[in-house]
């Protein structure tokens, strides 16, 4: 066996050791938390302060290693959640996104991003929450984090630089580079990770836009609007799909409706012209 492939196992079998067993997101030389602040993207992609009462509730909760923090933003009950780093609203579940800064502003979570080598030596970026939450962690002093990753539980040693699986297995290397030197090899996972989001409130904004409609018997009914028509109701899909309009054009017909009156006179029509 060569010295290359020693290295290699012996740093697996270390990381394997170090990582086993619950994660401990504490850290001997943690940063005073006074100098660390949070926000959340309001419109066109700006970034708001949380207030000093409701930096303290999460950094507090980040530090203790907690999945969650819940507080009172203006007049909403949300809960800030740590591993896709949103603020989520508890009623409507519209979500903002989140991130760490310095209180002093001499930090940009946008400026680094973070990658992890597979076995051919190939760099894969980590999808934007999951670099939001590791450059979080930096800014802590935390040791190692743990997160969800295309639905898999990893932990990164954040000393060592080695990501392993929850049991502390398939020790792969990680790095922190700058975001320039790694905008060439984004993929297309990780840009459809960042729109996970947008997605979730697209979601919420389609349920949102349900309008209430009374049937012949004067029962209420939701019809689910997605572009300029509503999907019938009766549609299994309903969730999932939408009008198709082509231009002006609303190819839109709900051909369950149809009542059985007019179901039985164009039968009697076919029946008459079949006969003549």
């Amino acid at each position: 066996m060569g010295k290359t492939q020693q290295r290699i196992k012996l740093k697996q079998k270390k990381a394997k050791v170090d990582t086993n067993g619950t994660l401990d997101t504490a850290a001997s030389d943690t940063r005073n938390l006074k100098s660390v602040i949070w926000e959340r993207e309001a419109d066109k992609s700006t970034w708001t302060k949380y207030s000093a009462d409701q930096v303290t509730i999460i950094n507090e909760a980040f530090k203790s290693g907690k999945t969650e923090a819940d507080f009172t933003d203006g007049k909403s009950e949300v809960t800030v959640i740590f591993e896709r780093m949103v603020q989520r609203n508890k009623k409507s579940g519209w979500e903002k996104r989140i991130r760490c800064v310095l209180a002093d502003g001499s930090s940009d979570p946008d400026e680094h991003t973070w990658e992890w080598e597979d076995a051919k030596g190939n760099w894969t970026e980590y999808s934007k929450p999951t670099v939001y939450l590791l450059e979080a962690a930096v800014l802590f002093g935390l040791t190692s984090i743990r997160f969800k990753e295309d639905k898999k539980e990893l932990m990164v040693d954040l000393t060592k630089k080695v990501q392993t699986t929850k049991a502390g297995r398939a020790a792969k290397n990680v790095h922190r580079i700058k975001t320039s030197d790694a905008a060439s090899k984004v993929s297309s996972k990780v840009v459809k990770a960042d729109k996970s989001v947008k997605k979730e409130n697209t979601k919420i904004k389609k349920e949102e836009a349900a309008a209430k409609v009374k049937s012949e018997n004067g029962e209420v009914k939701s019809l689910v609007f997605s572009g300029k028509a509503p999907v019938d109701s009766l549609c299994g899909i309903k969730d999932n799909t939408h009008v198709f309009t082509e231009g002006d054009d609303i190819w839109y017909v709900m051909l369950n409706q149809v009542s059985l009156k007019l179901q039985y006179l164009l039968l009697l029509m076919h029946l008459l012209i079949l006969l003549s």
